[in-house]
């Protein structure tokens, strides 16, 4: 990336306004977006033009960037940055917390409370972290994930690499995804899923259906198929329509929280997250991306997965798993531990 557009950015940072650089999956050209000033623009109805930041839940607001000034630039992977610290996500005491969560929601779907649940977990690392750096490290790495880097002065600076579309819209046809189901990566070796991954899946696919079937003149579901984000693969199915009548926020609510971040029915599994997770997602599990960038009734919004929290002392990473009555919860907690190390990777420790 050519020196002077980067600069810019990290000028932008330094004077504390907003911005955010991002690229969507497998496409080479890095947006940027500059606010000239540090209002903090909310946007709770989706109705307004620029980069939209939102939360899980609306206890927090959701932040728009205008499109006050945007840059493009094609991006050349280059060389990894290392950065030196230490990482473990091995804490007995945190596997136990985990553990003993999932066990409880695991009564829950027994007693009928709700089918699936999402628990996640947050992990605080303390390290030198250089974000802009970092952004390009993702950039080199994840070629077909959202890759972004967001800073707001009232919100702070967060970024990621997340595998999973909430919608696109364009010339009146929608798009979405459900994603579900995790295994780590194997060289040259075929992603073996099991009952409980395809079930999941199939889950997430059949609510995402029957919320859009009324929004949508036809609905297409794709086959699933499995997809690689880093050092995991995911089960994905592709999910299009052609809109009867576009309302952005009325289709958003149709699908967040999506019941691969939430859990299924959408609104029990809320409420055990809220009351038993123990922390903030924040934005974690919210969704990001363009409204209406080059037409007034278009999108293109991403679930804010694989994402790291700029804090005080280095980095906050989130990680979580989908959990169905065919759970065993030292399995669950593993996958958290194979995504915790997928984040790592990010900033090349």
């Amino acid at each position: 990336m050519p020196q002077d557009y980067f600069n810019k950015f990290q000028k932008q940072f330094k004077s504390e306004l907003p911005f955010v650089c991002y690229r969507k999956p497998g496409e080479k050209e890095v947006k940027g977006v500059l606010q000239r000033d540090a209002r903090l623009h909310r946007c709770s109805e989706l109705d307004k033009s620029g980069f939209i930041f939102a939360p899980f839940e609306d206890i927090h607001s959701t932040v728009l960037i205008p499109f006050d000034e945007v840059l493009v630039e094609t991006y050349k992977n280059e060389a990894l940055t290392s950065i030196k610290t230490k990482f473990s996500d091995s804490s007995e005491t945190t596997r136990m917390d985990y553990v003993s969560l999932i066990e409880k929601s695991l009564l829950e779907i027994k007693n009928n409370s709700f089918k699936k649940v999402v628990l996640s977990r947050a992990i605080d690392l303390t390290v030198s972290f250089k974000p802009f750096e970092v952004f390009m490290n993702i950039l080199n790495t994840y070629d077909n994930a959202f890759c972004y880097l967001w800073y707001h002065p009232k919100v702070g600076l967060w970024l990621g690499a997340t595998p999973e579309l909430l919608l696109t819209i364009k010339d009146g046809n929608l798009k979405s995804m459900s994603l579900a189901g995790t295994i780590p990566y194997k060289s040259s070796k075929t992603p073996g899923w099991g009952q409980k991954e395809k079930e999941e899946q199939e889950l997430v696919t059949a609510h995402i259906k029957a919320n859009l079937e009324t929004k949508l003149e036809d609905i297409n579901i794709g086959p699933q198929e499995s997809i690689r984000a880093g050092e995991l693969w995911h089960l994905r199915t592709l999910v299009y329509g052609r809109i009867k009548d576009v309302n952005l926020k009325g289709l958003v609510e149709e699908l967040h929280p999506t019941p691969a971040v939430c859990g299924l029915p959408v609104k029990e599994s809320a409420s055990f997250i809220r009351e038993n997770e123990g922390y903030d997602r924040e934005y974690y599990a919210g969704f990001l991306g363009e409204m209406n960038l080059d037409h007034p009734l278009s999108a293109s919004l991403y679930v804010n997965l694989r994402c790291i929290k700029m804090t005080n002392s280095g980095v906050r990473i989130f990680v979580g798993g989908g959990i169905t009555e065919r759970s065993i919860p030292e399995k669950e907690w593993l996958e958290t531990v194979y995504k915790s190390k997928t984040m790592a990777n990010m900033l090349h420790f």
